[in-house]
């Protein structure tokens, strides 16, 4: 089956990126370092500020909210944009219903560009999601996705540009490369959207990896996963969070407390088996479970473990380091949902996230070195600031912190570069977990190297 083409077009709106960072590789929101560096490694990069963001189809059971975030201490009045809607940065969150979208591309707009523009897409229907909008880009990875019938995930490809995108879709199963056909060269075209079943264009079975890479053109890509679609009642589907590069280091942030299972998949996107070990994070400390510890990752392919009794009923992280550079995703079941755990980045001075409303938020921090004294800031949908918690991450640990009802967004303050967050959303209809992004997107800068002549 052939990728469905969407019809929207932009209309009316600014959908332009600042020109470092088309300059600098097509990197996305959440830029990190070119493949196979760890974080830990000196890579050269510069900050950049967005003037958009984009985001999933919410959908007729959906919800578009942006904001600019208070993450710097001198954030430019803005007004943002989406679609037909409009408001100043400073009245807090902007919420567009799904229906309203209609003919329009999820994008938001920040005039000026501002590095504190995030937003987030959620739904109630089947079960609740929630997935942060990206800077449109040129490659990212995704990670413990299905492409069989009662496990089958869906691709969408939005290009808000001006002139058309081609993207290559590369697909890694359990045992290998999966060949694939109507995925080598997706065309999208300027102002559209495209969708891609995966269980028709590259069936597998077991757990799969997707790279994602634009050979023209920028493109913002997500990705839903639905489990459960031939038994009773109604399947679980989430949203897949993405991996720009892989890494030796990946941390895993978010995993639900009192989940009824974690099961972590690995994918090698290398040429050679990949070694690592696994360590959870939790409230008292790091833990490195005796079985399943260690990670055997055959080349260009994926392997699932399941972590629920090393990760146990507490909230936690999960650290997969490894030999070469990987990919890593935790799909948490709870109740008859489901939700994904995806790569955190370490927080930097401040990060932050749009949260949905009516949804119970708990801030879940992590740090892999020492203690750190951190400040939780809590904001009302009105940009009012609400009670502001001070928090101590314990040694190599996880804790979490419980956001009043209240909050619409929430900004978390002198985090560092040891410790990493997300924001886990319960409410009736399930479970879902948010990143928290730091201020600004970085982007790799050129090397400059003297030349003796």
């Amino acid at each position: 089956m052939s990728p469905r083409r969407g019809t929207r077009s932009v209309r009316g709106l600014l959908v332009a990126l600042v020109g470092v960072l088309g300059v600098a590789a097509g990197t996305w929101l959440t830029a990190d370092a070119p493949p196979g560096l760890s974080e830990r490694d000196d890579v050269a990069s510069a900050a950049v500020a967005p003037a958009s963001v984009v985001c999933p189809a919410p959908g007729e059971a959906g919800r578009l909210s942006a904001a600019a975030l208070a993450l710097t201490t001198d954030a430019p009045t803005a007004t943002l944009r989406v679609a037909q809607s409009s408001a100043s940065a400073a009245d807090g969150v902007l919420q567009v219903p799904g229906e309203e979208l209609a003919e329009d591309l999820s994008v938001v707009t920040a005039d000026p560009v501002t590095p504190d523009l995030a937003a987030t897409v959620d739904r109630t229907r089947p079960r609740l999601s929630a997935t942060a909008c990206v800077v449109a880009g040129g490659r990212v990875w995704f990670t413990g996705v299905g492409a069989e019938i009662d496990h089958a995930a869906t691709l969408e490809l939005v290009n808000p540009e001006s002139g058309p995108a081609v993207v290559r879709v590369r697909v890694l199963g359990p045992e290998g490369p999966v060949e694939t056909v109507d995925l080598r060269e997706v065309s999208v075209p300027a102002g559209e959207r495209v969708t891609v079943d995966l269980a028709d264009a590259a069936p597998a079975i077991g757990e799969v990896a997707l790279e994602v890479r634009t050979t023209r053109g920028r493109v913002a890509a997500f990705v839903t996963d639905r489990v459960g679609t031939l038994g009773a009642g109604r399947p679980a589907t989430e949203s897949v969070p993405s991996q720009t590069t892989p890494r030796r280091q990946v941390v895993l942030g978010g995993l639900p407390a009192r989940a009824d299972g974690h099961v972590l998949v690995v994918a090698n996107p290398g040429e050679f088996e990949a070694l690592g070990t696994l360590a959870v994070l939790g409230p008292d400390g790091t833990f490195v479970p005796e079985a399943d510890a260690e990670l055997r990752v055959p080349p260009g392919g994926t392997v699932a473990v399941d972590v629920s009794e090393a990760v146990g009923t507490a909230a936690a992280a999960i650290r997969v380091t490894a030999d070469s550079a990987v990919t890593a995703v935790v799909r948490s079941q709870v109740g008859a949902d489901m939700t994904y755990a995806g790569p955190v980045r370490p927080l930097g001075a401040a990060s932050g996230a749009v949260l949905p409303a009516g949804v119970r938020s708990v801030v879940q921090l992590s740090s892999d070195g020492d203690a750190r004294e951190l400040t939780v800031q809590p904001y009302a949908a009105d940009g009012r600031v609400l009670e502001a918690q001070q928090v101590t991450v314990p040694v190599a640990g996880t804790v979490a912190v419980t956001l009043p009802e209240r909050a619409r967004s929430v900004v978390v303050r002198d985090g560092g570069s040891g410790v990493r967050g997300a924001v886990v959303l319960r409410s009736d209809a399930g479970v879902a977990v948010l990143p928290l992004r730091p201020g600004a997107a970085r982007a790799p800068a050129p090397v400059v190297v003297p030349v003796v002549r």
